[in-house]
């Protein structure tokens, strides 16, 4: 157990510490950014925004014409960009006991502040569903495009231009906290026979060799440290395929995706979802839409 990455084998453990389910094919968020556009726009494509501040400079630069600066994937499912936000900049998507929602807290509001910046007053956000945004930035037309690693294979095979990949953006102030998404593995209940056979195959999906190909093939990240060491396995793919590795800069920055208990779950995220576009759209200020999502949030919660 020691060669999996210790934050990628927590995210299968209980609050009690209990092993229950082994990582498998586990992502980040990180920043795509167009090498070429970036040139053009008099900034250094080998330097790119470090911070949230720095990303929304360097995407008023990179707007220009049909062209704009960034989109951040925020209708990805559970409102897995805007806890990285949220995070990253200090807050907390639920309280410590889980009784209540965290996001009408400055932090969040702050979060979706830079959202609405980039939309409404610098114009530098397109304002379109994801796939759209996905395809500008694929045909040139996109400076930047904040996603899961996971992508990566997709976008390197469909983009005709020098094609960067940096970390999450920070807010300068506190240490980056990226969601883990992806999977975990879980063996169910069964005959003595099944449960077996089950083990037998998590432990060949979680071996260096299957999830080093994992990460050749798609983008996920391999989650035994042995894999990304080896020469042959990973180690010398990112070495030729530095894009790659970005996303294990950010290993120790891992933290749980944040799931709501219960059966109001998946409406919490809706409520998110839903006050992110009123805001998006100018229907609601920052403020008012987080303290409205927490408002509605909460009563799910109780």
């Amino acid at each position: 157990m020691s060669d999996f990455f210790p934050n990628m084998l927590d995210l299968g453990k209980s609050e009690e510490g209990k092993q229950n389910a082994l990582p498998f094919a586990v992502s980040t968020p990180v920043v795509y950014y167009n090498k070429d556009l970036f040139k053009k726009a008099g900034l250094d494509p080998e330097n790119p925004p470090k911070t949230i501040d720095e990303v929304r400079e360097a995407a008023k630069k990179l707007t220009t014409g049909g062209q704009q600066g960034i989109f951040y994937d925020y209708t990805m499912t559970g409102a897995w960009i805007f806890q990285a936000m949220v995070e990253t900049m200090g807050g907390q998507m639920v309280s410590d006991d889980g009784k209540s929602v965290g996001f009408d807290q400055e932090p969040s509001v702050k979060a979706l502040q830079h959202w609405t910046d980039l939309v409404n007053k610098d114009k530098s956000m397109p304002k379109v569903e994801a796939a759209q945004a996905l395809q500008s930035f694929t045909s040139g037309k996109l400076g930047m495009y904040i996603t899961t690693t996971a992508s990566l294979g997709s976008i390197r095979s469909s983009s005709k231009f020098n094609l960067g990949v940096a970390p999450f953006p920070t807010d300068g102030e506190h240490e980056r906290k990226v969601p883990a998404g992806g999977n975990n593995l879980f063996i169910m209940k069964s005959t003595s026979e099944r449960e077996k056979g089950a083990w037998e195959l998590v432990k060949y999906l979680t071996s260096p060799e299957s999830t080093a190909s994992v990460a050749k093939t798609v983008g996920y990240m391999a989650t035994r440290k042995s894999a990304v060491e080896k020469e042959e396995l990973l180690g010398g793919y990112l070495k030729e395929n530095p894009l790659a590795a970005v996303t294990y800069t950010q290993t120790s920055n891992m933290v749980p995706w944040n799931n709501y208990s219960g059966k109001s779950g998946t409406r919490i995220y809706k409520v998110i979802q839903d006050n992110l576009e009123a805001a998006l759209s100018n229907q609601k200020t920052p403020e008012e839409a987080m303290k409205d999502a927490a408002n509605e949030g909460n009563k799910l919660l109780d």
